[in-house]
């Protein structure tokens, strides 16, 4: 059990390092290092009680994800909580799009009309909506290309 429950820690810590999750323990007043962390992912030191509170809290996991023995479980949960965090990112990056657009179409207002170029009009003239159906392009192509990469696989195994 110790063993599977550092799986899943190592499967929630993703790209924190060791030593990143040992500091943030430490700074909830545990005595732990990345040799700590190391030792508990590998189930060579069992995870006490009230140290999961807190390690579920920094690795924003529910606590049962942590103690789970089903690998798929996990597995699903991890994956979605990289979803919502590309989606963070995504609302993020389209807050800048609109901002960095609003404030082009401030500067081009205080232009002389002739002096911009087709290129500059054209980036005026995009819309969110122009983006998505990029973006929403680009994922499509993206996804059926891991579809064939995946029936490739298969197909030689």
């Amino acid at each position: 059990m110790d063993e599977r429950i550092g799986a899943n820690i190592t499967r929630f810590r993703g790209d924190l390092s060791q030593r990143e999750l040992a500091a943030r323990m430490r700074e909830r007043g545990w005595k732990w290092s990345h040799l700590t962390v190391g030792s508990v992912e590998r189930g060579e030191r069992p995870l006490r009680l009230s140290e999961a509170e807190d390690l579920r809290e920094i690795l924003g996991a529910e606590y049962w994800a942590l103690v789970s023995l089903n690998e798929a479980e996990v597995s699903l949960r991890v994956a979605a909580r990289a979803l919502d965090r590309a989606q963070d990112m995504l609302e993020t990056s389209v807050r800048q799009f609109i901002d960095a657009q609003l404030s082009l179409k401030v500067a081009a207002a205080a232009v002389d009309s002739d002096l911009l170029d087709w290129a500059m009009r054209e980036r005026l003239a995009l819309t969110v909506d122009d983006v998505s159906q990029v973006v929403a392009g680009e994922t499509i192509a993206y996804i059926e290309g891991r579809a064939d990469l995946s029936r490739n696989v298969k197909e030689r195994s």
